[in-house]
């Protein structure tokens, strides 16, 4: 009924997986969600922002690009 999950900052933990089958899939194993702001650019560029647009963006802090050396 639980399971390891590795997330990329907050490390390994331990979640409660479900008891029970629903649609006959049952519980099926999926990944961590990615850090805040890991992927900024990618989904900026998908709502049609030029990158000129996200770099705009991200000086003057509307939101945020995770580097990978954040903690």
């Amino acid at each position: 009924m639980f399971h390891r999950l590795r997330h990329a900052t907050a490390g390994d933990f331990t979640e409660p997986a479900p008891p029970v089958a629903i649609d006959g899939d049952g519980f099926r194993l999926r990944e961590a969600v990615r850090p805040f702001a890991s992927d900024s650019r990618g989904v900026l560029g998908e709502l049609g922002l030029s990158s000129a647009e996200a770099d705009a963006l991200l000086a003057n802090d509307i939101t945020r690009q995770r580097t990978g050396e954040e903690e």
